[in-house]
């Protein structure tokens, strides 16, 4: 299943600043979820989401201002419909996906 609106999807991240520095970094814990076209996070971080599937580790970026470039390696968990629910409040309700003992979910 494809990223797109109304769409529930759990990703993990490197966030970096345009000198490489690592700003955040959420490789090592649970996803995080968000609702595909809600404020939830930036708009042209969700347009370059768009379209990716499970699995998928696209690049993307976020220029705020002429000084502030911010590069997001990304890892795509889990991807389902949203509940009516869930796109009448604009967040996932459900828990993100677990990663089990032997699985390799958390490496990059």
């Amino acid at each position: 299943m494809q990223i797109e609106n109304n769409r529930v999807v759990f990703i993990r991240y490197l966030m970096k600043n345009q000198a490489g520095d690592i700003l955040e970094d959420t490789l090592s814990r649970d996803p995080i979820g968000f609702l595909q076209g809600s404020a939830a996070i930036h708009p042209d971080l969700q347009k370059q989401l768009n379209g990716f599937k499970v699995g998928d580790k696209p690049r993307v970026s976020l220029t705020l201002s002429a000084h502030e470039d911010f590069v997001f390696e990304v890892i795509i968990d889990a991807v389902r419909e949203a509940t009516e629910a869930e796109i009448m409040l604009g967040y996932p309700l459900q828990v993100p996906p677990k990663c089990e003992e032997d699985c390799d979910c958390y490496e990059v």
